[in-house]
């Protein structure tokens, strides 16, 4: 496996993990991924596995870079499904948001999102020094994932209540975690 930047023409493979990964509603449409790529490309990542000359695109990892982490008043005008990368990203910014991130289920419990989120992280504090903290938010059910963010140093500082969809038609929360 190898993680290497993102491009357009990943985009088929990058919906293919992100429906195989979330639920509608919490699944995120080509559009919004087509923004991330062209707003930040360098925050953009996929997992690739190489068998005879062909990729296979096993997961991905999306990024800005903001000027702050925001506070819990003005959470909920940051984070936002669907929302623009273009809005907010400043690549002059201290603060990388980790946007997305999700690995194909036929991939999953070999550490490829621990090792996926680590060498995005890596690569990017290598290209941007002035990133000084990053912020993130996870569904409070995805446990995994708390996990792997929790090993890299991030705390959870806010809840955004009923925030996720979810398959039983209960909301449920988000939590933001900041790593400085």
């Amino acid at each position: 496996m190898i993680v290497r930047t993102a491009n357009l023409s990943d985009l088929p493979g990058i919906m293919e993990v992100e429906n195989n990964s979330f639920i509608p509603g919490i699944a995120e449409n080509i559009k919004v991924f087509e923004d991330r790529l062209l707003t930040f490309s360098a925050g953009f990542f996929v997992l690739v596995e190489q068998k005879n000359s062909q990729e296979k695109i096993a997961g991905y990892f999306a990024s800005e870079i903001w000027n702050k982490i925001p506070e819990q008043e003005e959470a909920s005008d940051y984070f936002l499904l669907g929302h623009s990368a273009a809005k907010l990203h400043n690549v002059d910014g201290n603060t990388l948001y980790i946007s997305s991130i999700a690995v194909s289920s036929e991939y999953r419990g070999k550490g490829l999102g621990k090792f996926l989120f680590g060498e995005c992280i890596n690569k990017i504090q290598e290209k941007f020094p002035q990133v000084k903290q990053k912020v993130l938010l996870v569904n409070e059910n995805w446990k995994g994932a708390k996990k792997i963010y929790s090993d890299y140093g991030f705390e959870e500082y806010c809840i955004l209540e009923n925030f996720f969809d979810s398959t039983s038609g209960k909301k449920s929360n988000g939590i933001l975690m900041r790593c400085p």
